[in-house]
């Protein structure tokens, strides 16, 4: 697998600056999601970089790489032939500016490649948004901004929002879209969240492998409602259980003019993921 220098340098030109960083973290994840038609797995690993400037600027930087394969039902001959190996490696730049104690503006600007054997140009996407933290009272934040993601299956603008709230010293609750999410901590050491969230990723696939003309992406979306558990092992090492249901799934095959040309009927399913994560 050989990238080309350009794509190179999107994807890996802020972390030549580590040595001005003084956290990191890195962390590896499965996920498996099943249906009738389809089952996903999916394993992923990163690193992660962060550092305050000074009580005003904040950065975190953080790169990751992704694989992903799909097992078919034998009545889905043509996708068994054509669709496995799905790759993604992704640069997450991440800039907080605080105007005020309660003001806050987070940028982010995300170049991924996805594609499946060959890289080129066209399989770099960029990803991004910008978004206003306001602080209300003690324990009210309202967030709002404009973001490029591909949590709808295709890189699309999209507003962003939510309203989150303190109830106590265990209990948040944030409301939003596209995350919603209350957590409860019964100690420094344990988390638990249950999540509603739009999710979903987009990968570029080697056209000629398919039968349909033009095909340029798997798109894939879903609703997923989770319960999630975090805990602390110790100050360095963290585990990650989320276990859910995912609702209105859609697996496609699309142009980039986002032209369907073969959808899999995807039907619901349960969806599972571990997570072990180091930080220092």
């Amino acid at each position: 697998m050989k990238i080309p220098p350009l794509i190179y340098f999107l994807l890996t030109a802020p972390l030549v600056s580590i040595q001005a960083q003084n956290g990191f973290t890195a962390q590896g994840n499965v996920l498996t999601a099943a249906s009738e038609q389809v089952n996903w797995n999916q394993a992923s690993i990163g690193i992660g970089f962060n550092f305050a400037k000074n009580k005003a600027v904040a950065f975190e930087n953080s790169l990751s790489y992704t694989h992903a394969n799909a097992t078919y039902d034998n009545r889905y001959t043509n996708w068994q032939n054509n669709q496995n190996g799905f790759n993604e490696i992704k640069n997450t730049i991440e800039a907080t500016l605080k105007f005020s104690a309660k003001t806050a503006v987070k940028a982010n600007i995300l170049p991924s490649l996805s594609f499946q054997e060959k890289i080129g140009i066209d399989n770099v996407s960029i990803l991004g948004g910008l978004e206003l933290h306001q602080i209300i009272g003690s324990n009210l934040v309202l967030m709002a901004g404009v973001s490029r993601s591909s949590f709808l299956g295709s890189p699309k603008m999209v507003p962003i929002g939510a309203v989150a709230y303190q109830v106590n010293e265990q209990i948040n609750v944030k409301v939003g879209y596209p995350n919603s999410v209350i957590s409860y901590s019964n100690n420094e050491r344990n988390q638990f969240r249950l999540w509603n969230s739009f999710t979903g990723n987009f990968y570029n696939v080697d056209s000629e492998k398919y039968a349909e003309e033009n095909t340029q992406r798997l798109s894939i979306s879903q609703i997923s409602t989770a319960l999630e558990y975090e805990r602390n092992i110790d100050n360095n090492w963290i585990i990650n259980l989320r276990g859910g249901y995912d609702s209105n799934r859609k697996y496609q095959l699309i142009q980039n003019n986002g032209t369907v040309v073969s959808d899999l009927n995807v039907g619901n399913g349960p969806c599972f993921s571990f997570g072990i994560k180091y930080k220092h």
